[in-house]
């Protein structure tokens, strides 16, 4: 069991990366985990946010009224996104978790200096077909390893062109795919535990 200190640092963590999430659109993992990982390894800080990051991204993906033509466009991208969540994780059960810790941090830097940046890419629809795949490949193992659903598959979203309201709810159907996967993963891997 954890710790007093560590059960505050939860819970303020929780609240906190809620906040972001409710202003825009994403952040609960992204934001959880970077704080978490600082007091918890990986697979616990991983394991904590299955169930609030379901709920919120859940609710996300359900609302907008554009969830079936989001399916219909990205359902290659989704698929690959969630199925290749278990190479990430079977990485997860092989490399040292201070190199997985550094990597998140890495994707996390990454992401926040692009969007501070205000660097925009632009898929075309041809590029779509074939590029969609690929990312959701990379972006499946990137969650599988470090719990993480953003990079790159939130820029790949932002590219190909999506209306505002279609892109929060692409990201809550890609972040509520990632989600089921990686439970599903990280019970299957006996990674589902909180232990200190």
């Amino acid at each position: 069991m954890y710790d007093t200190l560590t059960i505050v640092t939860i819970a303020s963590t929780f609240l906190l990366a809620g906040a972001v999430k409710g202003v825009i659109g994403l952040g609960l993992p992204t934001v959880s985990l970077a704080i978490l990982t600082v007091v918890i390894d990986i697979p616990n800080a991983m394991a904590l946010l299955l169930v609030p990051s379901f709920v919120t991204n859940f609710y996300q993906a359900a609302v907008g009224g554009h969830g079936s033509m989001i399916l219909r466009r990205l359902w290659p991208f989704m698929l690959m996104a969630t199925a290749s969540v278990w190479l990430g994780v079977t990485a997860l059960t092989r490399i040292d978790l201070p190199l997985l810790s550094a990597l998140l941090g890495l994707l996390i830097t990454a992401y926040g200096a692009l969007s501070l940046a205000g660097v925009r890419l632009a898929v075309t629809v041809s590029r779509e077909v074939w590029l969609g795949p690929v990312v959701g490949v990379v972006n499946g193992i990137f969650t599988g390893m470090t719990g993480s659903f953003v990079v790159p598959g939130v820029m790949f979203l932002q590219a190909i062109g999506l209306a505002r309201d279609q892109l929060v709810q692409a990201m809550g159907i890609l972040f509520t795919l990632s989600t089921l996967a990686l439970g599903v993963v990280l019970g299957a891997n006996s990674l589902l535990t909180l232990n200190q």
